[in-house]
Formats: C-alpha cells, structure tokens, sequence
C-alpha cells in the first residue's frame, strides 16, 4: 500500500486535503502528539493525539520523538508543543488500509531514511498572500498566535523546501481536485 507524506505552507489545505482521503480511502495516519487544547472540528481526528503537557515532556526525556519536529505552538498565549514520533513508535498499520499518510513537514527527509518507499507531495497556492490569508484567517478562528505560522511560511520561501519533495501539488481549485491530485500520485485514482 502506498504511503504518502503531505507537506505545505501553513493554510494550503492540508488537513482538509487529509480529510477527503479519509472520505475516500481506508486511510491509516501516522499521527503527530501534541498538549496543546483541541480546536473545533478536531474532534475524532487521526492527524494527532492529544496528552497532557507534563506526558509530552516525559516523551520527549524518554526519546519518543524525532527531535527536529519538535515545535511550540502558541494558543490563547500560551505556549504548548506538537512533535512527531520515531519511526519505531508509528501504530501498526490496520489489514484494510489503502493509504498511509503522514504529515511530516520538516521532518520528511530524516523520516525518508527509515521510510524509503514513502512518497512525499507538497501542496501550495501560487499566490503567496492567499496562503498568508489563509494561515491569518485559521489561526485567529483557533486562537493561536500567527507570528510563528507566517515566519514558518516565509523560512520555507526561502528555503525553497518543496524541493526535497517527490511531487508538488497546486491547491488552488476545489480541495476535492487537489485531493485527488494526490490520490493519482498514490496510485489510487
């Protein structure tokens, strides 16, 4: 079965992208941990798991994480953490699944290693401010503070981080075109 690993600009789509495979597909997530509060409409979803702070820390002294994931996230002015998990901790892989997909971000080429059938997609818009106005618009609706989002949008222009991915992705029609798009390089549409 295929894996891909969705990366992007902060408010590209992602989740949204993963959501209509999840509609679509027998879709098993390798999900990222994180403390900070669920927002509205995350309920029930596979993308992370949600501990407390102090749980996270212990996780993080017990080497459950790959360290370059490691990443504040501030909410209501608060400070709290999403990571993800060394490859050696992912959950098991249920009989049915059609899809595996893991958003990796930054993360994506030290995981490519452990990982080397994985296929990475970048999704974007061509328009730098609809992805700025976008990333404004979602973290203000969850509280969050924007100033790390738009510096993570502008590190990865400079950086050209699509790049170090297989495939990249325009999410500029609906999100059921561009999540198909992403189906196809999976082989599955």
């Amino acid at each position: 079965m295929p894996h891909i690993s969705i990366g992007g600009f902060p408010g590209v789509g992602k989740t949204t992208i993963l959501k209509i495979l999840e509609s679509w597909y027998q879709v098993h997530v390798i999900p990222r941990f994180t403390c900070r509060p669920i927002r509205r409409g995350e309920q029930g979803s596979q993308e992370y798991v949600f501990v407390s702070k102090t749980r996270f820390k212990k996780l993080g002294r017990a080497d459950f994480f790959v360290p370059s994931t490691v990443e504040p996230v501030e909410v209501n002015e608060r400070m709290y953490f999403t990571a993800t998990p060394r490859v050696r901790y992912w959950p098991e892989t249920p009989p049915a699944t059609e899809l595996v997909v893991s958003l990796l971000g930054e993360a994506v080429n030290v995981i490519r290693a452990e990982v080397p059938d994985m296929l990475t997609v970048f999704i974007t818009h061509s328009s730098p401010f609809v992805v700025m106005k976008r990333t404004f618009d979602r973290c203000e609706a969850g509280g969050i503070d924007p100033l790390h989002k738009l510096h993570l949008i502008e590190e990865y222009g400079r950086e050209r981080i699509w790049h170090a991915y297989d495939h990249i992705v325009f999410n500029e029609g609906t999100p059921e075109e561009c999540a198909e798009k992403v189906a196809r390089i999976a082989g599955l549409a």
